[in-house]
């Protein structure tokens, strides 16, 4: 392939160039192999602009892209800027409820909680849930869907976490209410009611309520068992086989 790119190069086949530019930097991230992978999404980059210009959904994806390579390199300070410039062309473009934009506001948020920037990462997830919220009760059901779980969690745990606003009564409101959210979505028994058991059982053993905290994890051990078991079943494995061979 990088024979292939070097003919590109020389015969200006800018177009082709770009995807094989893209194509291989995005398999050596894949292999982790991010030194090698920096330098070819850099170019891809540098010629989606200069093919799409910049106020385009390519250039936002491969904005985006370059964001996620520098956020593997725990090169935190220099993605931050990037996800920003991909939110801002994808909310222009698309508006706040397409998922190209709320996808843009949750990676901004993982990364300002990556950066320990709780406050940032906050003013984000709540952007994200209010977005949810809307595009729920906009809709034909009215339903909320799991992402609104998903945002609930995350808001509960820079609660949890962040000393400058903790608050363990809050966390246990959005635990619970994302458990609503979820046994709405998914039924009584989804491994998403086993991981909001487990939050809400280590706010108890935090608080020093061991014996409510254990029965939670067991409820969730339990809950977490019986969902393997039914995904074996449909995937035809057998669950006493621990190298996880057809039956």
């Amino acid at each position: 392939q990088t024979c292939l790119i070097k003919q590109l190069r020389d015969q200006n086949r800018q177009n082709e160039l770009y995807i094989e530019l893209s194509t291989l930097s995005n398999y050596f991230k894949q292999l982790k192999r991010y030194k090698h992978a920096k330098p070819l999404s850099e170019e891809s980059l540098e010629l989606c602009i200069k093919l799409y210009g910049y106020e385009h959904l390519e250039t936002a994806q491969q904005l985006t892209n370059h964001a996620n390579l520098l956020h593997c390199c725990q090169e935190l300070s220099l993605a931050l800027p990037i996800y920003e410039q991909a939110l801002e062309i994808k909310t222009k473009l698309c508006g706040k409820f397409s998922p190209n934009t709320y996808h843009a506001l949750t990676d901004l948020a993982a990364v300002y909680f990556d950066e320990n920037d709780y406050s940032q990462s906050l003013f984000y997830y709540k952007q994200v849930l209010s977005t949810h919220r809307e595009i729920a009760r906009n809709s034909r059901t009215g339903q909320a869907g799991p992402e609104i779980g998903d945002a609930l969690i995350n808001i509960a745990i820079i609660y949890e976490h962040y000393e400058k606003i903790a608050d363990f009564n809050e966390c246990y409101r959005l635990y619970n209410e994302a458990m609503t959210v979820y046994e709405d979505y998914y039924g009584n028994e989804h491994e998403t009611k086993a991981i909001c058991w487990e939050s809400i059982a280590n706010l108890k053993e935090q608080e020093g309520l061991l014996m409510e905290a254990l029965v939670l994890h067991r409820q969730a051990l339990i809950l977490r068992n019986k969902c393997f078991e039914v995904q074996s079943e449909y995937q035809g494995l057998d669950v006493n086989d621990s190298h996880g061979n057809p039956p």
